[in-house]
C-alpha cells in the first residue's frame, strides 16, 4: 500500500472517530519517519500490503462495535493506541505480540471475552 493510501486510511478513521485527531497526528508523524523506498532488512518480515485488524464485538448480538485496520508498518503504534481502548487486554504481552507480528504471524493473535461489557476483542494480521 502506498503512502498516500496509508495517510488516506488514517484520516478516515479520524473522520469517522475511530480515532482521535491526536492519534491520528501520532500515526501520521510515525508514517512520515517510515522510509519509502528502501528495502526491508533480510531479516525482516515484508509489511506490505498486510494489516493488523482489532474487532470488537457485542457477544449476544454479534455487531461491530469496533472495527480498525491498520497497514502493518503502523502497529507498534497501533498498539500503543489499541492498549488504551481495550483495558481488558491489560494480561496480554505486548512485547510478545510485536515480536511474534515481526517474525511473521498470520492470523488470529489475540482473542478475549469480557464478560461484564459483553464484548469480544480479536485481533488479526492478515
Amino acid at each position: 500500500m502506498s503512502n498516500s493510501n496509508e495517510r488516506t486510511e488514517i484520516l478516515r478513521l479520524v473522520e469517522t472517530g475511530k480515532l482521535s485527531a491526536s492519534e491520528g497526528i501520532q500515526l501520521l508523524n510515525t508514517l512520515d519517519r517510515t522510509p519509502r523506498i528502501a528495502p526491508p532488512p533480510r531479516t525482516a518480515v515484508n509489511t506490505r500490503g498486510r494489516w493488523l485488524r482489532i474487532r470488537v464485538t457485542n457477544l449476544t448480538t454479534q455487531a461491530p462495535k469496533v472495527n480498525v485496520n491498520l497497514p502493518l508498518g503502523l502497529v507498534s503504534a497501533g498498539l500503543r493506541i489499541g492498549q488504551r481502548y481495550a483495558p481488558e487486554l491489560n494480561g496480554v504481552d505486548w512485547d510478545n505480540l510485536l515480536d511474534e507480528i515481526q517474525r511473521g504471524a498470520n492470523g488470529k493473535l489475540v482473542e478475549v471475552e469480557d464478560q461484564d461489557d459483553n464484548e469480544r476483542v480479536e485481533i488479526f494480521v492478515d
